[in-house]
């Protein structure tokens, strides 16, 4: 039978190899059905390791490393349903597996290697004991087939399946041998390199456990180091030849890594590596400018890459990884203190930053490419991005002497070819100009403070001259944009004359116009708008020419530009405003589901109409284009946006809304959200209601189609997002809507009103995301501010599943008030809860909440020993968790910069890394705020300072007969935060 089976897999496999589409494709689908078998793993790995054809041993091998992924174990992440291998299969297919490990063709090998990686992942050790003694023996051996298999398996186990607690039993033994053969050149480097890799994953691995293991460092850590540096060191001193390079590159990248991840520990190393790097980096500048930089397009001939991935630019990614690391380090200050190495090592990056001849016909061909990477959005690593980031590390440690001998090299670059001997002068020029704009913020700092680098000269000289070189559009155009970085500090008339330039490159090659659009932006960004006004008319006009042909990258930075540009002159905006409308229709329909360029089209429709110039007209443009968009046929995609669009359109309209938003939009987004179950339709179904009911509830009362009423068919609505099949998701903004409800129908809701809160508290009690908990419980948090009483009463007479409104209410706002999202809701919530407190209602105190976590042990505890063991909380009466939260709450506004920035961040700033800090927000904050919810300006909650309100707040229930009650659930910090409080 297993003879019968391998014959009929073999014939399969060759089919499947066939050139005949109708017979290759029979045969696949053969091939999957018998896959599935457990016996066919055996044979599937027999074709696998016999003297077969080549392309039948691959085929063989793939598909058993993909059953493996499917079908060896139910924990395995592919895992389909399906049956699993007995365990007589599985130590059949694990005994021989071990065999493939020694083929002689590598892509074989290669293959079985991996697959012994998974099955490892899934059964080492407890399943798979003996595996890493096989390995070690397979290490171990003569033949160099079974050396570097079990390298490959090593690599993946060490960095995968290695934990801390089986380091004590492998590195001991692994580490010597991985040593041996590094040392052994017998091996070819490849294969040592690799070893080198593995080590570099037991570096991770050691730094990984430190904190919990603080004795690996003496035990495993400091043994490595005195092992491996030497070696690695003398690696690293080698000249780059091919032969050298793989071992060159990963003893770099390991040593590195130990400095980066140990510099104490390493620190006695690194004097004599930097010097070894320091050498090498100076033979790896000219390197590199003569194969990478100088060849022209016609003798570039495209460097094949390594097939294991060893390359000249990873030696160049290392060694200014260990640059950067070095100008963060004290102990190395003296060095960047020395002008001569610092004037050599700004050459080296000038060398870096140049544009190689790969790049440039890269980039002349594909414009996205080019834009991407200029925009640092590349998702390809390259030594020019690397250099930069080095440039600007070393600016951030020694900026005056940086940024100083970064210009003096400058200088110097663009005087060696200002003859233009050699014909890649003009990149020397571009990467002096494209460094000079990445630095121009600290630049621009110490110019304005009066200090050295006359840039005058340089733009009125070399810089205009350069800007006329037609002939190398990266260098003319890289002029406008640099013009553009530093166009706040230059003189009106050279400005002027770069902007004049800018315009006139729209007409020009696309990478012209790039560069002309990229320095278009820079003006409008930065520049005084009272000075760039009687401009901005021809830079709509050129922009809107250029956006009719743009597609992708180049239509989204345009995009970009023009959401900057309508903001400078109404007039001008409203006479271009037929053509931007187009730009925006085109941009959205080009990309409906492109999160950015949406984000961008959404900008740009909401200021075209707050613009009360145009508003009506814009409003009357973009309606039956919209209205289209949102009909049943057209694809999700297009309709989500073109709600979000309409929304913005009646959020920011001037003036009446026009009635076509009640008797067409309103009926077609009504059925949509009543027959459809998409999250993002819905949720932007309710976001377009709620901004319906706010500007013209009036309207929807009147509205009828004979059968309902405008009114009964938002309340269908409603009913439906509170059901309980119903996602959190797709009903996230339920809260918002029926708030506006109830706020805009005030008397028309009375009959319904009582029934409706109803449903809402039904759907609190079965809540479990906090945002939607938020939403829910907003409602009655508005409802408190204006009628606590009648709150209060209906919330304890009403019942869910046997537990009280109140109870429901009360657990669920305790238990997320501290998740809370969003400036205004942050202050409908907190002053709610301020005035429950102050109610002194007798109701709140019988309510039993969660309070302090109870520490349950000082020891680290696994996610396992948590699933056993929760979290437990002491429990308190609901005023005394009210309490503490407030005070949290006050402490949260303390620590801010400015009160309320916690939430300003947030929403406002959602682009922005989570790292970057913020002294003060934006002056146009509010302004922009209200752009996007216009609704809340003049609103009492939102122009609240939450701090002082607070310290009022805590000032009246000192004075309460509660307070010393509720006082006595504080902790000593609360206490004290209280105290502090009370002093102001």
């Amino acid at each position: 039978m297993t003879v019968a089976i391998d014959e009929q897999l073999l014939q399969v496999l060759n089919q499947c190899l066939s050139q005949d589409t109708f017979t290759r494709t029979r045969a696949e689908v053969q091939l999957k059905n018998l896959a599935q078998e457990g016996v066919c793993m055996q044979s599937l790995l027999r074709i696998s390791l016999e003297n077969h054809s080549f392309g039948q041993r691959q085929l063989a091998a793939v598909t058993l490393k993909n059953q493996i992924d499917i079908s060896w174990s139910k924990s395995a992440d592919r895992y389909q349903n399906g049956p699993i291998p007995d365990d007589q299969t599985k130590d059949w297919i694990k005994h021989n597996i071990l065999l493939g490990l020694s083929v002689d063709l590598k892509p074989i090998r290669s293959l079985l290697a991996n697959t012994i990686s998974k099955i490892a992942h899934l059964d080492w050790p407890e399943q798979w004991p003996q595996l890493f003694e096989h390995l070690m023996q397979h290490l171990s051996s003569q033949n160099l087939d079974s050396v570097s298999g079990a390298l490959q398996v090593l690599e993946d186990f060490v960095k995968d399946d290695m934990s801390d607690h089986h380091f004590p039993s492998v590195a001991p033994i692994l580490v010597p041998a991985l040593h041996q053969i590094t040392g052994n050149e017998v091996y070819p480097p490849p294969v040592r390199a690799r070893a080198i890799k593995i080590i570099s994953d037991f570096v991770d691995t050691i730094f990984m456990v430190k904190e919990e293991h603080p004795e690996v460092i003496e035990s495993y850590l400091e043994p490595l180091l005195k092992l491996w540096i030497p070696g690695l060191t003398m690696f690293v001193g080698q000249p780059a030849t091919e032969q050298s390079l793989p071992l060159k590159i990963e003893s770099l990248k390991t040593i590195v890594k130990i400095f980066q991840n140990f510099p104490k520990e390493s620190v006695s190393y690194q004097q004599a590596i930097v010097e070894t790097v320091w050498n090498n980096l100076l033979t790896l500048e000219s390197i590199y400018h003569q194969k990478y930089v100088q060849p022209t397009q016609d003798q570039w001939n495209e460097v094949v890459e390594s097939p294991d991935g060893w390359e000249l630019n990873q030696l160049v990614f290392s060694s200014l990884d260990l640059v950067q690391f070095i100008s963060k380090r004290k102990h190395f200050k003296s060095l960047f203190a020395d002008q001569q190495f610092m004037d050599r090592l700004m050459s080296c990056l000038v060398t870096f930053l140049q544009i190689t001849a790969q790049s440039e016909m890269g980039w002349e061909h594909d414009m996205d490419e080019f834009i991407q990477e200029d925009e640092e959005e590349a998702t390809v690593y390259t030594v020019r991005l690397a250099a930069e980031e080095t440039l600007l590390t070393i600016v951030e440690s020694y900026e005056q002497t940086t940024l100083d001998r970064f210009y003096q090299t400058s200088l110097a670059k663009l005087s060696e070819t200002s003859h233009r001997q050699q014909h890649w002068w003009w990149k020397v020029h571009e990467a002096v100009f494209y460094g000079l704009g990445k630095a121009s913020q600290p630049y621009i700092y110490h110019i304005k403070e009066k200090l050295q680098f006359d840039l005058h000269q340089l733009f009125t000289g070399v810089i205009l001259e350069d800007c006329k070189a037609q002939d190398y559009p990266f260098l003319s155009g890289r002029c406008l944009w640099l013009a553009g970085k530093y166009c706040d500090i230059l003189s009106d008339t050279i400005v002027n004359d770069y902007i004049g330039a800018s315009l006139q490159g729209t007409t020009m090659s696309p990478i012209f116009q790039i560069f002309a659009v990229k320095a278009i932006k820079c003006f409008c960004t930065s520049m005084d708008s009272k000075k760039l006004k009687p401009v901005v008319p021809l830079i709509l006009k050129s922009l809107c020419h250029m956006a009719k042909d743009a597609k992708d990258e180049f239509l989204f930075l345009i995009l970009e530009t023009l959401s900057t540009a309508i903001k400078i002159d109404d007039q001008a905006t409203a006479n271009e405003a037929s053509s931007i409308t187009d730009i925006i229709l085109n941009g959205w329909i080009q990309k409906p589901e492109d999160f950015l360029v949406v984000e961008l089209v959404q900008e740009l429709v909401s200021h075209l109409s707050h613009n009360p110039i145009v508003s009506l007209e814009f409003q009357s443009r973009m309606f039956p284009t919209l209205l289209e968009a949102i009909q049943p046929q057209q694809p999700p995609a297009l309709v989500a946006t073109a709600l979000d669009m309409l929304t913005s359109l009646i959020r920011n309209a001037t003036g009446e809304l026009p009635k076509e938003y009640t008797t067409r939009v309103f009926p077609v987004v009504v059925s949509m959200m009543l027959s459809n179950e998409e999250d993002q339709l819905l949720q932007n179904g309710q976001d377009l209601l709620q901004a319906l009911i706010h500007r013209d509830y009036a309207s929807i009362k009147q509205w009828t189609d004979g059968q309902y009423q405008g009114l009964d068919l938002i309340i269908r609505c409603i009913a439906k997002l509170l059901q309980p099949e119903q996602s959190e998701s797709s009903s996230i903004f339920v809260g918002d809507l029926v708030t506006k409800l109830i706020q805009k129908a005030g008397a028309d809701l009375t009959p319904v009103l009582s029934e409706l809160l109803l449903a809402v508290l039904k759907r609190l009690e079965s809540a479990k995301m906090p945002s939607f908990i938020q939403t829910l419980v907003l409602i009655f948090c508005h409802l408190i501010h204006s009628q606590l009483a009648t709150v209060l009463d209906f919330l304890s007479l009403n019942q869910v599943n046997g537990k009280s409104g109140l109870e429901i209410f009360l657990k669920a706002w305790a238990g997320c008030f501290s998740d809370f999202q969003g400036y205004y809701h942050v202050k409908v919530s907190v002053v709610a809860m301020c005035l429950l407190l102050q109610s002194q209602d007798e109701r709140l105190g019988k309510i039993q909440v969660q309070g302090d976590l109870v520490s349950q042990t000082q020891k680290i505890v696994t996610r396992s020993m948590a699933a056993k063991r929760p979290d437990t909380f002491t429990i308190i009466p609901f005023p005394a968790k009210a309490l503490k939260l407030l005070v949290e709450e006050f402490q949260q506004q303390r620590e801010s910069k400015m009160a309320a920035k916690r939430q300003m961040v947030d929403e406002y700033f959602a682009d922005m890394d989570s790292d970057d800090e913020w002294d003060e927000m934006p002056e146009d904050f509010e302004d922009a705020v209200f752009e996007d919810e216009p609704e809340l300006k003049g609103d009492p909650i939102y122009e609240l300072d939450l701090k002082h309100y607070l310290i009022d707040f805590f000032k009246s229930m000192q004075h309460m007969p509660s307070a010393q009650t509720l006082a006595v659930h504080l902790k000593e910090h609360e206490h004290k935060i209280l105290r502090e409080a009370l002093s102001q």
